[in-house]
């Protein structure tokens, strides 16, 4: 396979951690030509529990989502966390198993990360398109092509993307997915 990466995987920044203490609200992320959605979060320091909930609408504004929060929740049913590193930028530095992950079993389209348990940790959690499927607002149903991460606000430093894999029209430059 002599494939880039680029070819086959789109790669969104999400959120910047010169962004974090605002917490992360609704980035909407198209997967109408993606199989999967899969979120990378890198906490350094959590000063508050961090509540992750993921929605879904019909449009990247999320204006056509529907009236009733639980309505347009998606169920995530696997998070996974990596064990601690350490806090400083030199790569020879890192925890010698900073790299294996804990699959934390989620039931609901909402978890939490508690405070000072997930400090310097990556999170990752995915979503599958195909379990998105429809949701009604305003006696109006609407297919669910969009899916966003909504973390709450914090005082720390947190990077996000999101990598949409699965691709159906690959190509040299593939399309945004934020349209």
């Amino acid at each position: 396979m002599d494939a880039n990466f680029v070819e086959n995987f789109k790669v969104v920044p999400i959120m910047d951690p010169s962004a974090a203490s605002g917490g992360l609200t609704e980035e909407y992320v198209c997967l109408k030509h993606a199989k999967k959605a899969t979120w990378i979060i890198h906490n350094t320091s959590i000063g508050t529990d961090h509540v992750y909930t993921f929605r879904v609408a019909a449009d990247k504004a999320g204006v056509k989502k529907a009236t009733s929060a639980s309505s347009r929740d998606m169920t995530i049913t696997n998070a996974w966390v990596s064990n601690a590193a350490t806090n400083s930028s030199s790569a020879s530095s890192l925890s010698s198993n900073a790299d294996m992950y804990t699959k934390l079993t989620v039931t609901a389209s909402t978890f939490t990360l508690a405070h000072g348990t997930y400090d310097q940790r990556v999170v990752i959690v995915e979503a599958d398109a195909s379990k998105m499927g429809t949701f009604s607002s305003s006696s109006v149903t609407y297919d669910a092509d969009y899916i966003a991460l909504n973390m709450t606000a914090g005082a720390e430093a947190v990077s996000c993307i999101c990598i949409l894999t699965g691709l159906r029209y690959q190509e040299d430059s593939p399309s945004s997915a934020l349209l």
